[in-house]
């Protein structure tokens, strides 16, 4: 039956008052951004908009499809069973690989409501015609976690076909559009101006005319997420003396003079690598920082841009070695000096070993290079000779660690268990060595969590794990968190029953100035908001209309089939057009004879999880460069391959990617026949 003749069914159970309230700007018909703390329910406000809107649609007789857009197919599967408990006039869409449209407009006719990514209406609204997907066939576009559409993902594409109709064509019929989110990514939380003008820009890139938050009934909020958490921060104590962070640093700098001297040689000036160039002139001083890994990281892929050189080599082995060598200053920071010492030792022994298996494959030049470096961590009175004299000298003590002691003993009493979040991912494992090492930690079992809930051991009382995994964990009574950065520890703890400290903790770090700034902005005059929002627009159309213009530009580019060439000695690897998917995301190539290029080693770091068994490393068969994992993949054993393992060449065009998403090449699903030549090669 059509689902503009279909009645809908009624809510299966009301709505909190606090909820009514969150979706009464949307049930008038206004384009709104619904703003609440998770677990406030936002998906039943979001369906109570859903069917008020599919009720108005047929009392006046008019078409009324919506589409309810989430950002990944596991979260389409949890819209889907709340949808399901209110009625059976919806679909969920997966298409996107077989590019079927047709089954899609069918489904449009018989289903009130789509459940789809977003990335396959992006795809349909620039789509060649026929095929392509107009925004006037919708009556209704709800988006998941809509914060999202402040960058460059493709709710803002999306949102940029919108717009641009909407100003270009004042008249136009387009569909109300409403955002679902807990965050809105506010920026510095003591900048209340800047916090104002991000959510402002928010609002402003979905259209919306309102923002709603809960205001009259915060206390019906309250009590219905039964929690009431409590903020404490702490100043981090510093050593006196760290002498860890100054032999580091001494050497650090050495190797920037290193680099400084390459940048002169003929072979690189004659390049013209004025970025590069930029780079290593606005270095920052802040060595054993998350900004200085940022940049040695953007300056390092600056390198790989380089045209086939020696000195290409030499500077990519230099970048490497501070990489790790400000992973053991954050280390040294957040935990002790011999931890550091452990990760260098770990680290600066892969490396040796690499490049002696390299041997004298690579140029004089670079084999000097790299005798320099591991000469300067084991040489007699080298990095590794001085960190072994301080490493057990309790002068250089690091003081943080008896503040957490304390403080993680107070809070793990009774048997309550938190989550220890650190910045970066180089900290937990060393954090836990050092908790182990303490006989009164040691028996609140520390384990370090990277998102698999199945590895919490029932005894564990402290969980912990790197920041953007803690909305991942199980529920908890409290969380600290290390803000290193900024020099202080920030700890959570939640009065009430059984409740998450991990995304109450999200609510508080975000703090007053977050729901302030919200707050502010919901109740701004009607005239001046929507003023607000189109001074906003105009001048984001211009960089809406840029972005559309790549994905034409990126379309053009996916016919082109380029080469791939090992990023380090420049050996040819396949074409684009060998290139295929397998299981959503994977990419492996076709090519016949691949096995003869590349080695195996064993991968440091095992992984076994779902589907997926990863046991080796993938290396160039001729300089050892990282091309990916040797994995198993459900039912294949496949080479996996990653971009940053290569350069893509097309005619004189050399560049280079950090992600497949970024690859301008449009790469096939792996047939069945295919899947026998997979099977030959590598059983």
């Amino acid at each position: 039956m059509s689902c503009r003749r279909r009645k809908m069914e009624a809510p299966a159970t009301a709505l909190r008052p606090y909820q009514l309230e969150l979706s009464t700007p949307a049930k008038e018909g206004k384009n709104t951004v619904v703003f609440a703390p998770k677990g406030g329910g936002k998906t039943q406000v979001a369906m109570d908009i859903i069917l008020g809107h599919l009720e108005r649609r047929a009392t006046s007789n008019t078409g009324r499809c919506v589409f309810y857009l989430v950002n990944s197919s596991l979260r389409r599967n949890t819209i889907k069973d709340v949808i399901s408990k209110h009625t059976d006039q919806y679909a969920v869409y997966g298409g996107g690989d077989t590019g079927d449209e047709v089954a899609l407009k069918t489904l449009m006719t018989e289903k009130c409501v789509i459940i789809l990514t977003a990335q396959v209406l992006l795809n349909l609204l620039v789509a060649e015609n026929p095929h392509r997907l107009s925004l006037e066939e919708l009556s209704l576009i709800v988006f998941d976690e809509c914060h999202r559409a402040a960058k460059g993902h493709c709710y803002n594409s999306i949102m940029g076909h919108y717009l641009k109709a909407k100003m270009e064509q004042p008249g136009k019929r387009l569909p109300q559009v409403v955002g679902l989110t807990s965050t809105l990514n506010v920026g510095p939380r003591d900048d209340m101006r800047r916090a104002e003008d991000n959510i402002k820009k928010i609002c402003a890139h979905l259209a919306a005319e309102a923002l709603s938050v809960v205001m009259e009934n915060a206390d019906d909020l309250g009590s219905y997420l039964g929690i009431y958490p409590v903020l404490e921060e702490l100043e981090i104590p510093q050593r006196e003396d760290d002498q860890c962070h100054k032999i580091i640093a001494e050497h650090m700098r050495a190797i920037h003079e290193k680099m400084e001297q390459i940048q002169e040689t003929p072979e690189i000036r004659g390049q013209k690598k004025e970025r590069l160039e930029r780079s290593l002139k606005n270095s920052p001083e802040d060595f054993g920082s998350r900004y200085y890994n940022r940049w040695i990281k953007k300056m390092q892929f600056s390198v790989k841009t380089i045209k086939n050189c020696p000195q290409k080599q030499e500077l990519i082995d230099y970048s490497g070695y501070l990489i790790m060598y400000n992973q053991a200053l954050i280390i040294n920071a957040q935990a002790r000096t011999k931890d550091a010492l452990l990760f260098l030792k770990e680290e600066s022994h892969a490396r040796a070993v690499a490049a002696e298996q390299q041997g004298q494959s690579l140029p004089p030049e670079v084999i000097v290079t790299n005798r320099w470096l591991v000469q300067e961590y084991t040489q007699e009175n080298g990095i590794k000779e001085r960190l072994t004299a301080i490493a057990d000298d309790e002068r250089y003590d690091n003081p943080m660690l008896a503040l957490l002691k304390q403080k993680l003993q107070e809070l793990c009493q009774a048997n309550a268990k938190g989550i220890f979040v650190v910045e970066t991912r180089a900290a937990p494992q060393r954090l836990q060595q050092w908790m182990l090492s303490d006989q009164e930690l040691r028996n609140l079992k520390p384990v370090v969590m990277s998102g698999d809930r199945r590895a919490v051991d029932d005894l564990s009382r402290i969980l912990i794990t790197s920041a953007g995994q803690e909305k991942d964990m199980p529920e908890c009574a409290w969380v600290i968190r290390l803000m290193y950065s900024t020099k202080r520890i920030e700890v959570i703890r939640v009065k009430g029953s059984a409740c998450n400290a991990s995304w109450s903790y999200s609510e508080l770090v975000s703090g007053a100035v977050l729901n302030q700034a919200a707050a502010n902005v919901s109740q701004m005059e009607s005239t001046s908001f929507m003023q607000a929002m189109e001074d906003i627009q105009r001048v984001e159309l211009k960089s809406l209309e840029r972005k559309l213009q790549n994905v034409e530009k990126e379309r053009e580019n996916m016919i082109k089939t380029y080469k791939l060439h090992c990023l380090r000695c420049n050996t040819f690897v396949c074409n684009s057009t060998e290139l295929r998917i397998y299981n959503t995301n994977h990419r492996t190539s076709i090519t016949r004879g691949l096995s003869n290029l590349y080695k195996l080693k064993p991968h440091p770091k095992s992984v076994a999880y779902r589907d997926i068994v990863i046991k080796e490393k993938l290396h160039c068969g001729k300089c050892e460069h990282d091309w990916g994992n040797f994995a198993r993949i459900m039912d294949l054993w496949m080479p996996v391959l990653k971009p940053e393992g290569f350069v893509f060449v097309y005619s004189r065009e050399h560049a280079t990617y950090k992600t497949w998403k970024q690859v301008p090449v449009d790469v096939k699903p792996l047939a069945d026949l295919e899947k026998d030549i997979i099977r030959e090669q590598y059983g």
